[in-house]
């Protein structure tokens, strides 16, 4: 039986919910079995509406009354209104964070990326050789940004926007593009240049959104998503 031991069990289970409905074991507009989760763990149904109720405010499930819990659909309409929030922000982050990233953290990122490039060089494999720092630079962004309600603001949509991506996109994400406007970007932070910082950063975010919007619509997504029972 799976055990929770840290955090508040409301916490943990958020978590738990959370990386499900992220990684797709909770399919798009799949029904939560309350009782089901709580047996699973061997605790009390109370928690687990608890963890519904977060992840609800994140904008990860939909609480129907008297006919259940869903895993949020997918809908493009939302993705596009999500992400170009994101956007506004993340640029907003990077303007204070331009300042505050330390050389040497920065130092460190360009010492990944060199070896990201050389295991792409040798394996031809994009996504192992950079899938695993694809979202470094926008965490390095975001945790110097001199700004904690932007943090916070970025840190609550993060989970919808990389959902969204991850399912639509599946197979088809250009890590390669990707790596090399980061690349640009890291250059730019690295000259402690804010203009071309937020240029640089604006164009990657429109780029990545345009591109997940693209497969949303190669996969028959409309703009108001799935019908839930």
């Amino acid at each position: 039986m799976a055990q929770l031991v840290t955090k508040t069990l409301a916490l943990q289970m958020r978590d738990v919910l959370r990386e499900r409905i992220l990684t797709g074991v909770m399919p798009p507009s799949g029904r939560v079995d309350q009782s089901s989760v709580a047996a699973e763990f061997d605790i009390s149904t109370t928690p687990v509406r608890d963890a519904l109720r977060l992840l609800e405010r994140d904008g990860l499930v939909v609480i129907r009354p008297r006919r259940g819990v869903y895993a949020v659909p997918v809908n493009a309409k939302v993705f596009r209104d999500v992400f170009d929030a994101r956007i506004a922000l993340e640029c907003l982050a990077v303007e204070t964070a331009v300042q505050h990233i330390p050389e040497a953290a920065l130092v460190k990122l360009v010492a990944l990326h060199a070896a990201a490039a050389e295991m792409l060089a040798r394996t031809g494999d994009e996504e192992e050789a950079l899938g695993p720092i694809d979202n470094m630079i926008h965490d390095l962004i975001i945790e110097h940004c001199d700004n904690d309600v932007v943090r916070e603001l970025m840190e609550s949509l993060r989970d919808r926007t990389d959902w969204v991506r991850r399912l639509a996109a599946k197979g088809t994400h250009s890590y390669k593009l990707a790596f090399a406007e980061h690349c640009q970007l890291l250059d730019a932070l690295r000259a402690r240049d804010v203009a071309t910082a937020i240029t640089t950063l604006r164009d990657h975010l429109r780029c990545t959104r345009d591109h997940t919007l693209a497969a949303l619509a190669a996969h028959d997504i409309t703009p108001e998503g799935e019908t839930l029972p």
